[in-house]
């Protein structure tokens, strides 16, 4: 209730835009990850085309669905795995409206919201969160991600001059590359000592012996 409070207020005080010039952005267009590691992904809502309406009035509220069954679907793909892997940005200090999402298997997202009393968040591109992924087994394998508007039926992306971003802003894309097969770890260099030890303890004795 609280949040539709906010929408309602953003939505009668503020004027409204057509085209807001946004797009979901990815800090990298491939993540590279050995097989069975994990790796943070952040996504971020940025500015396009010479619109400034992200450094002119910021942010109030803003979510993001990242979709990882994108095809083609790899037999082992990356995944997030736990609701713990989702880190919306700090900066969405509202602890209530603040919360994470997730599909197991399909996607996982989030939305943030600051307190009324809080400043909109400004800048040219706005960090929303932190996803941590879980790499799949198979080396070779790609999982495609695509960060997408939440719910076609909520605005929770909001400028902070009360402008609906919802709808406007463009899908982002990027992917998960399994590098390699995952690492065997080596003797640790005290244990490769030791052992070597004892063989030359052994064959000292057997040259006694003899």
């Amino acid at each position: 209730m609280k949040y539709v409070f906010y929408l309602i207020v953003a939505c009668v005080v503020f004027p409204s835009t057509s085209n807001a010039g946004v797009i979901y952005a990815f800090g990298q267009s491939n993540y590279n990850v050995a097989a069975g590691g994990s790796i943070d992904i952040d996504v971020y809502l940025q500015q396009t085309m010479g619109e400034t309406i992200l450094t002119n009035h910021g942010l109030f509220g803003a979510s993001v669905n990242l979709f990882f069954n994108e095809p083609p679907v790899p037999s082992d793909p990356a995944e997030v795995l736990s609701d713990l892997d989702i880190n919306p940005n700090l900066a969405f200090d509202d602890l209530v409206l603040t919360q994470v999402f997730r599909d197991p298997g399909v996607s996982a997202g989030l939305v943030g919201v600051l307190d009324l009393l809080t400043p909109a968040i400004k800048g040219s591109s706005i960090h929303l969160g932190t996803f941590s992924f879980t790499a799949g087994l198979v080396a070779g394998e790609v999982t495609k991600l695509r960060a997408t508007d939440l719910s076609i039926f909520l605005d929770e992306t909001i400028a902070g001059d009360g402008t609906i971003l919802d709808g406007l802003i463009v899908d982002g894309f990027s992917q998960i590359t399994v590098t390699s097969a995952a690492a065997v770890p080596e003797p640790a260099s005290g244990t490769l000592a030791g052992t070597a030890v004892l063989i030359g303890w052994y064959l000292r004795r057997r040259r006694q012996s003899t």
